[in-house]
């Protein structure tokens, strides 16, 4: 597997060199699609597109068909014909490349998404989340990583379409907004957040959103804007927080209905601890006990999943917030490692459960 993951990240490092090589002023952007394990991240595949006014956008040999693969896989999407590498045309504004995804079984995977040869570029790369319905701005300087949640009872989390590429022009960029700051300060236990806004034309409001692991947000309030085009200050203060990590950003609603997010901030509340956890565990018979602690209101889903992914048992608990212990009766099933997942709008979880 290491062999097989190294072989991957090699090939994408052979065709962006080949592509540098053979044009220099060829613009390339790759995204790898990525899973933690055991703390490690890991490549699972990738994809790249060669983006010159020489190529071609049929598809021809200098394109590389995509290879089956029985584990997670990303391939640009060119109906019916999936490809690992294209080399296109550069696009024309709103644009786009259609990704492919498959074999989504983890709770959580990441998008790294890079590009060469792209700072003189007319237009810019934008990643558009179906799912979420979200358009976000990407950099042509930096690496670009975008965690996103699965799950299989969300069949819209894990639709093989759920992103696309989408190119719009530098002057669509540039103009509609500037974030100058942003930031987030404690206040006798809640959170202030603060940010300034320069170039803010075309703007209806500003959707504060809160998270608690940085990757399922929620809204947390709304903003109306300031009319201007000067440098403007704006303030939200969030009461509804819980001790550890508070992560916020903020959603930028357009009249032309395109969404910009900007980055994730993240502060602390200092407090008690806040965990789930289970007992016992081996599992002796059919009963479990989930143990919330300090854990916010919601309807959090726990499901049982067996080993090759399937879910055994699952049901829903009510938590009214706060601290409780919920006992569950599992069914009969065969000894062996299963994985707890407890999941809501805002908390994904996931504990080894052994049954005996």
């Amino acid at each position: 597997m290491k062999n097989l993951i190294a072989l991957k990240s090699l090939l994408i490092i052979i065709l962006i060199t080949a592509c540098s090589i053979a044009k220099a002023q060829t613009s390339v952007i790759a995204v790898n699609l990525i899973y933690n394990q055991a703390g490690t991240d890991v490549l699972a595949d990738g994809v790249l597109a060669s983006l010159d006014p020489s190529n071609s956008n049929l598809i021809d040999d200098n394109d590389a068909i995509k290879m089956p693969n029985p584990y997670e896989g990303i391939a640009i999407d060119k109906n019916p014909i999936l490809l690992g590498m294209e080399q296109r045309q550069m696009p024309g504004n709103n644009d786009s490349i259609f990704l492919k995804l498959s074999n989504l079984t983890r709770p959580q995977y990441k998008l790294q998404i890079f590009t060469q040869n792209m700072a003189g570029a007319t237009l810019r790369p934008w990643l558009f989340d179906k799912y979420l319905n979200t358009v976000s701005a990407l950099s042509i300087t930096d690496t670009n990583t975008v965690l996103f949640n699965t799950s299989s009872s969300i069949p819209a989390s894990i639709d093989p379409n759920r992103f696309r590429l989408v190119f719009k022009a530098v002057a669509f960029i540039v103009l509609p907004i500037i974030f100058s700051e942003l930031h987030a300060t404690e206040i006798n236990k809640n959170l202030e957040v603060e940010w300034t806004i320069s170039q803010e034309p075309g703007i209806i409001r500003y959707e504060i959103e809160h998270s608690i692991d940085g990757v399922h947000f929620k809204r947390a309030g709304t903003v109306a804007y300031h009319s201007g085009n000067n440098l403007q200050s704006y303030n939200f203060l969030h009461r509804d927080v819980v001790s550890g990590n508070n992560y916020y950003r903020v959603k930028v609603i357009l009249v032309n209905g395109n969404v910009i997010i900007s980055k994730t901030v993240m502060e602390r509340i200092s407090g008690v601890l806040v965990e789930f956890a289970t007992y016992p565990n081996p599992v002796i018979g059919q009963n479990l006990n989930i143990h919330f602690a300090n854990i916010v209101k919601g309807d959090y889903q726990v499901a049982v999943v067996n080993g090759i992914g399937g879910v055994v048992t699952s049901t829903i608990i009510n938590h009214q917030g706060g601290t409780t212990t919920y006992p569950i009766k599992l069914p009969n099933f065969s000894t062996g490692n299963y994985t707890l997942r407890i999941n809501s709008d805002l908390i994904s979880y996931s504990q080894i459960v052994i049954v005996k």
